[in-house]
Protein backbone atom coordinates (compact mmCIF):
# COMPACT_ATOMS: atom_id res chain seq x y z
CA UNK A 1 0.00 0.00 0.00
CA UNK A 2 1.35 3.29 -0.89
CA UNK A 3 2.64 5.79 1.72
CA UNK A 4 2.03 9.52 0.39
CA UNK A 5 2.94 13.16 2.34
CA UNK A 6 0.42 13.93 5.18
CA UNK A 7 0.62 17.11 3.74
CA UNK A 8 -1.22 16.11 0.90
CA UNK A 9 -3.18 13.35 1.91
CA UNK A 10 -4.74 14.31 5.09
CA UNK A 11 -6.54 17.57 3.41
CA UNK A 12 -8.55 15.34 0.50
CA UNK A 13 -9.33 12.93 3.12
CA UNK A 14 -10.86 15.16 5.98
CA UNK A 15 -12.91 17.48 3.22
CA UNK A 16 -13.91 13.78 1.84
CA UNK A 17 -14.97 11.76 5.39
CA UNK A 18 -16.68 15.52 6.60
CA UNK A 19 -18.61 16.02 3.40
CA UNK A 20 -18.72 13.14 1.59
CA UNK A 21 -17.59 14.84 -1.67
CA UNK A 22 -14.43 17.08 -2.74
CA UNK A 23 -14.24 19.25 -5.63
CA UNK A 24 -10.56 19.50 -7.17
CA UNK A 25 -9.24 21.70 -9.90
CA UNK A 26 -6.05 21.36 -12.11
CA UNK A 27 -3.69 18.53 -11.77
CA UNK A 28 -4.87 15.48 -9.61
CA UNK A 29 -2.93 15.05 -6.91
CA UNK A 30 -1.44 11.98 -6.81
CA UNK A 31 -2.99 10.93 -4.07
CA UNK A 32 -6.10 11.54 -5.41
CA UNK A 33 -5.56 9.83 -8.56
CA UNK A 34 -4.51 6.47 -5.73
CA UNK A 35 -8.40 6.70 -4.39
CA UNK A 36 -9.63 6.58 -7.91
CA UNK A 37 -7.93 4.04 -8.87
CA UNK A 38 -8.60 1.73 -6.06
CA UNK A 39 -12.45 3.15 -5.64
CA UNK A 40 -12.19 4.89 -2.74
CA UNK A 41 -13.84 7.85 -4.73
CA UNK A 42 -15.62 8.38 -8.05
CA UNK A 43 -16.08 11.21 -10.55
CA UNK A 44 -19.74 12.80 -10.34
CA UNK A 45 -19.04 15.83 -12.29
CA UNK A 46 -15.73 17.71 -13.86
CA UNK A 47 -13.93 18.90 -11.10
CA UNK A 48 -16.46 16.78 -8.18
CA UNK A 49 -15.88 13.32 -6.61
CA UNK A 50 -18.01 11.63 -4.37
CA UNK A 51 -16.60 9.37 -1.71
CA UNK A 52 -17.92 5.36 -2.79
CA UNK A 53 -20.30 3.73 0.06
CA UNK A 54 -17.47 1.57 0.76
CA UNK A 55 -14.62 4.09 0.53
CA UNK A 56 -15.91 5.73 4.03
CA UNK A 57 -14.48 3.01 6.02
CA UNK A 58 -11.30 1.99 3.72
CA UNK A 59 -10.47 5.27 3.77
CA UNK A 60 -10.46 6.19 7.40
CA UNK A 61 -8.69 2.93 8.10
CA UNK A 62 -5.94 3.60 5.40
CA UNK A 63 -5.25 6.99 6.96
CA UNK A 64 -5.05 5.35 10.55
CA UNK A 65 -3.03 3.16 9.58
CA UNK A 66 -0.86 5.19 7.47
CA UNK A 67 -0.50 8.30 10.14
CA UNK A 68 -1.91 7.35 13.37
CA UNK A 69 -5.01 7.39 15.18
CA UNK A 70 -5.18 10.88 15.57
CA UNK A 71 -4.38 11.37 11.92
CA UNK A 72 -6.97 14.38 11.57
CA UNK A 73 -6.45 16.31 14.71
CA UNK A 74 -4.30 19.75 14.42
CA UNK A 75 -2.34 18.87 17.50
CA UNK A 76 -1.23 15.13 16.11
CA UNK A 77 2.75 15.05 17.07
CA UNK A 78 5.00 14.61 14.31
CA UNK A 79 6.73 11.86 16.23
CA UNK A 80 3.63 9.72 15.79
CA UNK A 81 3.43 10.47 12.03
CA UNK A 82 7.35 9.48 11.50
CA UNK A 83 6.86 6.47 13.86
CA UNK A 84 3.76 5.25 11.69
CA UNK A 85 5.76 5.68 8.55
CA UNK A 86 8.68 4.32 9.78
CA UNK A 87 6.95 0.71 10.55
CA UNK A 88 6.19 0.90 7.05
CA UNK A 89 9.31 1.83 5.30
CA UNK A 90 11.85 0.14 7.41
CA UNK A 91 13.27 -3.33 6.54
CA UNK A 92 11.81 -5.73 8.87
CA UNK A 93 15.25 -7.28 10.50
CA UNK A 94 17.21 -3.91 11.88
CA UNK A 95 20.90 -4.37 11.62
CA UNK A 96 22.68 -4.83 15.35
CA UNK A 97 24.72 -2.07 15.12
CA UNK A 98 24.04 1.49 12.98
CA UNK A 99 25.89 4.41 12.79
CA UNK A 100 25.08 7.28 14.90
CA UNK A 101 24.46 9.54 11.84
CA UNK A 102 22.17 7.24 10.36
CA UNK A 103 20.03 6.47 13.19
CA UNK A 104 19.76 10.45 13.65
CA UNK A 105 18.69 10.95 9.81
CA UNK A 106 16.34 8.22 10.26
CA UNK A 107 14.43 8.90 13.78
CA UNK A 108 14.73 12.59 14.15
CA UNK A 109 14.96 14.14 10.70
CA UNK A 110 18.37 15.56 11.17
CA UNK A 111 21.63 13.54 11.50
CA UNK A 112 22.91 16.28 13.75
CA UNK A 113 20.12 16.51 15.97
CA UNK A 114 21.41 15.65 19.48
CA UNK A 115 18.29 14.21 20.72
CA UNK A 116 17.74 10.56 21.03
CA UNK A 117 14.93 8.64 19.85
CA UNK A 118 16.56 5.71 17.94
CA UNK A 119 14.83 2.57 19.36
CA UNK A 120 16.45 1.50 23.32
CA UNK A 121 17.47 -2.35 21.33
CA UNK A 122 19.41 -0.81 18.83
CA UNK A 123 23.31 -0.37 18.91
CA UNK A 124 24.48 3.18 17.67
CA UNK A 125 28.22 3.42 17.06
CA UNK A 126 30.25 5.92 15.41
CA UNK A 127 33.52 6.25 13.21
CA UNK A 128 35.72 7.15 16.28
CA UNK A 129 38.81 5.37 16.80
CA UNK A 130 41.65 4.43 19.42
CA UNK A 131 44.95 4.95 18.40
CA UNK A 132 47.32 3.26 20.50
CA UNK A 133 51.41 2.87 20.22
CA UNK A 134 53.43 0.54 22.38
CA UNK A 135 56.41 -1.95 21.96
CA UNK A 136 55.70 -3.96 24.86
CA UNK A 137 53.94 -7.71 23.57
CA UNK A 138 50.49 -6.84 24.40
CA UNK A 139 47.48 -8.95 23.29
CA UNK A 140 44.38 -7.74 22.82
CA UNK A 141 41.47 -9.84 23.37
CA UNK A 142 38.07 -9.67 21.86
CA UNK A 143 34.87 -11.53 21.86
CA UNK A 144 35.77 -13.52 19.44
CA UNK A 145 39.35 -12.68 18.31
CA UNK A 146 42.56 -11.78 19.39
CA UNK A 147 44.75 -9.00 18.27
CA UNK A 148 49.02 -8.71 18.49
CA UNK A 149 49.70 -5.44 19.24
CA UNK A 150 53.44 -5.81 18.43
CA UNK A 151 52.62 -6.93 14.68
CA UNK A 152 50.19 -4.27 13.95
CA UNK A 153 52.39 -1.55 15.15
CA UNK A 154 55.67 -2.91 13.31
CA UNK A 155 53.34 -2.70 10.34
CA UNK A 156 51.25 0.39 10.58
CA UNK A 157 53.09 1.99 13.39
CA UNK A 158 50.57 2.10 15.18
CA UNK A 159 46.87 0.00 16.38
CA UNK A 160 44.11 1.33 15.36
CA UNK A 161 40.43 0.10 17.08
CA UNK A 162 37.05 1.27 15.86
CA UNK A 163 34.32 1.58 18.03
CA UNK A 164 32.68 -1.63 17.04
CA UNK A 165 36.02 -3.33 18.40
CA UNK A 166 35.97 -1.61 21.70
CA UNK A 167 33.04 -2.50 22.79
CA UNK A 168 33.85 -6.15 22.46
CA UNK A 169 37.40 -5.59 24.22
CA UNK A 170 37.92 -8.46 26.86
CA UNK A 171 41.59 -8.20 28.43
CA UNK A 172 44.39 -6.84 27.89
CA UNK A 173 46.72 -9.36 27.83
CA UNK A 174 50.83 -8.75 29.02
CA UNK A 175 53.52 -10.17 30.96
CA UNK A 176 53.84 -6.69 33.44
CA UNK A 177 51.61 -4.46 34.59
CA UNK A 178 51.48 -1.15 31.91
CA UNK A 179 52.10 2.30 32.36
CA UNK A 180 49.44 3.84 30.09
CA UNK A 181 50.05 7.44 29.28
CA UNK A 182 47.34 9.38 27.78
CA UNK A 183 48.48 12.00 24.64
CA UNK A 184 46.44 15.35 23.89
CA UNK A 185 47.58 15.82 20.59
CA UNK A 186 48.51 13.71 17.59
CA UNK A 187 51.68 14.93 16.70
CA UNK A 188 53.06 14.39 20.50
CA UNK A 189 51.83 10.90 20.58
CA UNK A 190 53.24 10.13 17.34
CA UNK A 191 56.73 11.56 18.06
CA UNK A 192 57.12 10.18 21.42
CA UNK A 193 59.69 7.15 21.67
CA UNK A 194 58.69 3.93 22.42
CA UNK A 195 60.16 3.52 25.76
CA UNK A 196 59.65 -0.12 27.74
CA UNK A 197 56.51 -0.47 29.88
CA UNK A 198 54.34 2.26 28.22
CA UNK A 199 51.70 2.33 26.74
CA UNK A 200 50.05 5.78 24.81
CA UNK A 201 46.87 6.30 23.72
CA UNK A 202 46.02 9.62 21.84
CA UNK A 203 43.13 11.04 23.66
CA UNK A 204 41.54 14.44 21.25
CA UNK A 205 40.56 17.17 23.60
CA UNK A 206 37.07 17.32 21.83
CA UNK A 207 36.09 13.44 22.28
CA UNK A 208 37.42 11.34 25.14
CA UNK A 209 34.84 8.78 25.16
CA UNK A 210 36.27 5.64 22.56
CA UNK A 211 39.74 6.20 24.79
CA UNK A 212 37.90 6.26 28.18
CA UNK A 213 35.48 3.37 27.58
CA UNK A 214 38.56 1.05 26.40
CA UNK A 215 40.54 2.12 29.29
CA UNK A 216 38.01 1.61 31.74
CA UNK A 217 37.50 -2.13 30.86
CA UNK A 218 41.73 -2.47 31.42
CA UNK A 219 42.25 -4.42 34.34
CA UNK A 220 45.22 -3.17 36.06
CA UNK A 221 47.52 -0.22 35.18
CA UNK A 222 49.07 3.02 36.00
CA UNK A 223 48.82 6.38 34.49
CA UNK A 224 49.65 9.70 33.86
CA UNK A 225 48.84 12.36 31.46
CA UNK A 226 50.89 14.93 29.06
CA UNK A 227 49.28 17.10 27.49
CA UNK A 228 49.63 21.02 26.05
CA UNK A 229 49.71 23.70 29.53
CA UNK A 230 46.38 25.86 29.17
CA UNK A 231 43.42 25.71 30.98
CA UNK A 232 41.88 22.78 28.02
CA UNK A 233 44.77 20.70 28.23
CA UNK A 234 44.64 20.82 32.32
CA UNK A 235 40.73 20.15 31.97
CA UNK A 236 40.99 17.24 29.97
CA UNK A 237 43.53 15.85 32.94
CA UNK A 238 41.00 16.42 35.20
CA UNK A 239 38.34 14.50 33.21
CA UNK A 240 40.18 11.44 32.49
CA UNK A 241 41.68 11.45 36.37
CA UNK A 242 37.54 11.29 37.34
CA UNK A 243 35.99 9.00 34.72
CA UNK A 244 39.35 6.32 35.21
CA UNK A 245 39.18 6.71 39.18
CA UNK A 246 43.14 7.63 39.45
CA UNK A 247 44.68 10.04 40.82
CA UNK A 248 45.95 13.11 38.30
CA UNK A 249 49.69 13.07 37.39
CA UNK A 250 50.89 14.98 35.03
CA UNK A 251 54.26 14.65 32.84
CA UNK A 252 55.78 18.27 32.83
CA UNK A 253 59.68 17.89 32.72
CA UNK A 254 60.99 20.66 34.96
CA UNK A 255 63.07 22.11 32.15
CA UNK A 256 60.10 23.10 30.35
CA UNK A 257 60.01 26.54 32.15
CA UNK A 258 63.07 26.70 30.08
CA UNK A 259 61.03 27.12 26.95
CA UNK A 260 58.78 29.62 28.46
CA UNK A 261 60.84 33.13 27.25
CA UNK A 262 60.35 31.68 23.66
CA UNK A 263 57.68 29.47 23.43
CA UNK A 264 55.16 30.97 25.50
CA UNK A 265 51.91 31.89 23.70
CA UNK A 266 48.95 34.12 24.68
CA UNK A 267 45.79 33.13 25.72
CA UNK A 268 42.19 33.78 24.28
CA UNK A 269 40.37 33.89 27.52
CA UNK A 270 42.16 33.76 31.18
CA UNK A 271 43.00 31.24 33.40
CA UNK A 272 40.86 30.68 36.49
CA UNK A 273 43.16 30.41 39.04
CA UNK A 274 40.79 29.18 41.32
CA UNK A 275 40.31 25.71 39.90
CA UNK A 276 44.11 25.21 39.67
CA UNK A 277 45.97 26.48 42.90
CA UNK A 278 46.59 22.93 43.75
CA UNK A 279 48.22 22.06 40.15
CA UNK A 280 50.26 24.97 40.11
CA UNK A 281 51.58 24.32 43.77
CA UNK A 282 52.47 21.35 42.49
CA UNK A 283 54.06 22.30 39.20
CA UNK A 284 55.15 25.69 38.91
CA UNK A 285 55.29 26.45 35.87
CA UNK A 286 51.84 26.58 35.68
CA UNK A 287 51.58 29.47 38.32
CA UNK A 288 53.81 31.43 36.02
CA UNK A 289 51.46 30.53 33.18
CA UNK A 290 48.74 32.37 34.54
CA UNK A 291 50.63 34.84 36.14
CA UNK A 292 51.64 35.67 32.78
CA UNK A 293 48.07 34.61 31.27
CA UNK A 294 49.78 32.39 28.54
CA UNK A 295 49.67 28.77 27.78
CA UNK A 296 52.74 26.24 26.17
CA UNK A 297 52.09 23.75 23.70
CA UNK A 298 53.28 20.10 24.32
CA UNK A 299 54.72 19.58 20.90
CA UNK A 300 56.94 22.39 21.37
CA UNK A 301 59.32 20.18 23.60
CA UNK A 302 58.74 16.74 22.12
CA UNK A 303 62.17 16.98 19.95
CA UNK A 304 64.34 17.81 23.19
CA UNK A 305 67.71 16.10 23.79
CA UNK A 306 66.59 15.69 27.45
CA UNK A 307 63.22 14.89 26.76
CA UNK A 308 63.79 11.12 26.36
CA UNK A 309 65.66 10.63 29.67
CA UNK A 310 62.75 13.14 30.84
CA UNK A 311 59.91 10.53 30.03
CA UNK A 312 61.92 7.06 31.01
CA UNK A 313 62.59 8.75 34.75
CA UNK A 314 58.70 9.88 34.43
CA UNK A 315 57.54 5.95 33.59
CA UNK A 316 60.03 4.27 36.31
CA UNK A 317 58.53 6.37 39.04
CA UNK A 318 55.61 4.84 38.17
CA UNK A 319 57.19 1.16 38.10
CA UNK A 320 59.23 1.29 40.94
CA UNK A 321 56.05 2.03 43.26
Amino acid sequence: MPHYPIEEAAPIAIELLEHGRISIRGKMPEFGQWLIENNFISQDTRFCYDLTPSGVRSLRDYMKKNYGENWDSPIESREVQHATFLKNRLTGNLPPQVHHRVAQAVWTGDSKSSAKSHPDKLTVVSCDTLRIRTSEPVVFHFTHWTISAESCIKTMGELILNQRAVDQFTTLETNKTLHIMTIENPGAWDTLPLLPGVLYVYVPGNNQSIATNWLQKVDEFSWSHFGDLDQKGLEIAKQLSRKLNKKLELFIPVWWEEYFDLFNLKLGKPWHESSYRKLSAQYPILKKLQDTQSRMEQEAIVLDREFPASLKQHIEHFQTR
